[in-house]
């Protein structure tokens, strides 16, 4: 275990059960961000809706009563946390969340994050457009907060917007209009996207071609899923976890993989 903010008492603990339960949790985590935003420390806010952290409660020999913010991750977060702790002003990071989510009504000694040493692969990382836009910006944070809080489901049409947002703003910005784009779905922003120049061809091109439309498929199994299958609407039946989180993955390989194309290509976009 990595402590990575430690308070006053013995600096021994173990973590006992979730203090509360995940709604109760994300409201509180909601309130801290926003107190962290108005207060300019953006960087922690950040940090805190970023990784799965929750509360729980603190134990050890001495039967003090405090609360652990806790959170058991893979191993590029483990490694993305361990380099902001040791980075210049990072344990300032964690000591401003402990301290505000103390004055929000939970004592917080410690805040610390385990390596989960689980055979169950990693998901597709989520994206970091080289642009973007609010609501793109939006859905991908609350789309990484709710698959750690609530589960795949619940991260699907979060995703499916992000999704949709960022090819209608580079269709928009390659295209020079908002006329027809705004009324195509994410099916058909895609194929409006391969008739650009940015794909870039090379001696695999016939191949890749054929990759760019089996993903032009899965895009165009999102919509039903996401409204049929997912939190959008209030749908008796849900996709499976294992069904949510591939449909999470493809939607973050495709934005991946247009991103990296846009990045890439010797058309401009801005």
């Amino acid at each position: 275990m990595l402590t990575l903010y430690h308070g006053s008492g013995s600096g021994a603990f173990r973590i006992g059960p979730a203090l509360i339960d995940k709604d109760e949790w994300n409201k509180l985590k909601s309130g801290a961000e926003k107190l962290l935003i108005v207060r300019r420390f953006p960087r922690a806010a950040d940090v805190l809706t970023k990784y799965p952290f929750r509360i729980f409660l603190g134990e050890n020999d001495f039967g003090d009563e405090f609360s652990v913010i806790y959170a058991k991750v893979a191993l590029p977060a483990y490694v993305e946390l361990e380099e902001i702790h040791h980075a210049i002003g990072g344990r300032d990071i964690f000591g401003t969340i402990a301290k505000t989510i103390t004055e929000l009504g939970h004592y917080i000694r410690f805040v610390a994050v385990d390596l989960a040493l689980d055979d169950a692969p990693d998901p597709v990382a989520n994206p970091n457009p080289a642009f973007t836009t609010d609501v793109v910006e939006r859905a991908l944070i609350d789309a990484e907060l709710l698959l750690s809080s609530s589960g795949p489901p619940s991260a699907v049409d979060r995703v499916h917007t992000a999704l949709h947002g960022y090819l209608q703003e580079l269709c928009v910005r390659l295209k020079g209009t908002t006329h027809p784009i705004s009324a195509l779905d994410i099916t058909g922003l895609f194929k409006v996207l391969r008739t650009t120049e940015i794909f870039i061809q090379s001696t695999h091109s016939q191949h890749v071609e054929r990759v760019t439309q089996g993903l032009a498929v899965a895009i165009d199994a999102l919509n039903p899923l996401r409204n049929q299958g997912s939190m959008a609407h209030p749908n008796p039946v849900l996709l499976t976890e294992a069904e949510a989180m591939l449909a999470i993955n493809a939607v973050r390989t495709i934005l991946h993989y247009v991103d990296s194309s846009v990045s890439q290509s010797k058309r401009k976009v801005t």
